[in-house]
């Protein structure tokens, strides 16, 4: 695997913008404004995106109409660290009703209809590190869209090794 850093990118469909000191949800809502496609899809810096993952998401949303947002499946790199491990137990496998499994969206791999934010408004704002997501999705998405989970849609990311660097404390 390579990562690709986007100002050295040379490919004509991706913009990369770099919005200083704004906090994350007023760069994904900048990202919004700016965006030309139908489909906004978000990744972080430090994850690496498997060859078809674009291609994945927008299969999903292209079965669907009615889906309004995307997530996919999250291998983590660091799995010698066992906060490592526990963190991404914790973010990715939640109990839903009936004892169902459901995972919900995570910034790192995430993907949403641009009339989503065009009908229901951006992310709020006053999240500067994390969070954002998570309201996003159950106050704006879940009550008028679908959701989906695909595990062809798939990133690789390297979850924090101890309390101190997730950010837990200082993230809102």
């Amino acid at each position: 695997m390579k990562a690709v850093k986007l100002k050295e990118c040379q490919l004509p469909r991706i913009t990369y913008l770099l919005n200083e000191h704004s906090g994350l949800s007023v760069a994904r809502n900048t990202g919004v404004f700016i965006s030309k496609g139908d489909m906004i899809a978000y990744i972080d810096g430090d994850a690496i995106a498997d060859e078809h993952w674009v291609l994945e998401i927008a299969k999903t949303f292209n079965n669907d109409d009615t889906i309004g947002a995307v997530g996919g499946k999250i291998e983590i790199l660091n799995t010698e660290s066992w906060f490592a491990l526990f963190i991404h137990w914790i973010h990715y496998y939640m109990e839903g009703k009936n004892g169902e499994e459901v995972i919900p969206l995570i910034g790192t791999n995430m993907a949403f209809r641009k009339e989503v934010f065009q009908e229901r408004g951006g992310f709020f704002e006053n999240f500067k590190s994390r969070g954002d997501e998570t309201s996003f999705t159950k106050l704006k998405v879940l009550p008028y869209f679908k959701q989906k989970t695909t595990a062809d849609a798939v990133v690789h990311h390297e979850r924090p090794w101890t309390f101190h660097q997730s950010g837990s404390i200082t993230g809102f």
